[in-house]
């Protein structure tokens, strides 16, 4: 919509780095003891449709080293967790979130819910207005410090 949605997101991680260092330790849940890698990264969650654009704007707007980038995206994507921590920012569509979410119980989780991110940021957020989708419950269950929606579009309380 051109309202600078992603270049405000793009300078907020640029400006506020986390202060945590990157899977520095494990931390275990109280809910049956998973085990979640800790991250310093941010997670933007969006449609695949806006997914190039964030691609661009990085490109464009920040320095070729400050930033790792990952778009885990398609079928060659990363599977373990601890390679997600190392990267600062790992692109991915509500699509993918959604995809582990689904399975009734698996006995595998999701790599991005496995873990505990610094910041997510769900991006075009009217997507996870209805509460009774799945795309809803995988973005809800997403564990972070911080928490971003974005939208341009209105949205009505109910």
């Amino acid at each position: 919509m051109g309202l600078g949605k992603t270049l405000s997101i793009i300078s907020l991680v640029l400006k506020l780095p986390s202060q945590l260092k990157r899977c520095h330790r494990m931390k275990f849940i109280d809910d049956g003891g998973s085990q979640t890698q800790t991250s310093s990264g941010t997670l933007i969650v969006c449609p695949l449709s806006t997914m190039a654009n964030w691609e661009e704007q990085l490109a464009l707007h920040v320095l070729p080293g400050n930033l790792r980038v990952l778009s885990y995206h398609g079928s060659r994507r990363v599977r373990n967790p601890k390679r997600l921590c190392q990267y600062d920012i790992v692109l991915t569509t509500y699509d993918t979130d959604t995809q582990w979410y689904q399975i009734p119980e698996t006995p595998y989780v999701s790599p991005l819910q496995a873990v505990h991110w610094h910041r997510v940021v769900l991006d075009e957020a009217h997507t996870i207005k209805e509460r009774r989708t799945a795309t809803s419950h995988s973005a809800h269950a997403l564990s972070a410090d911080r928490r971003w929606c974005l939208t341009g579009t209105p949205i009505q309380n109910r």
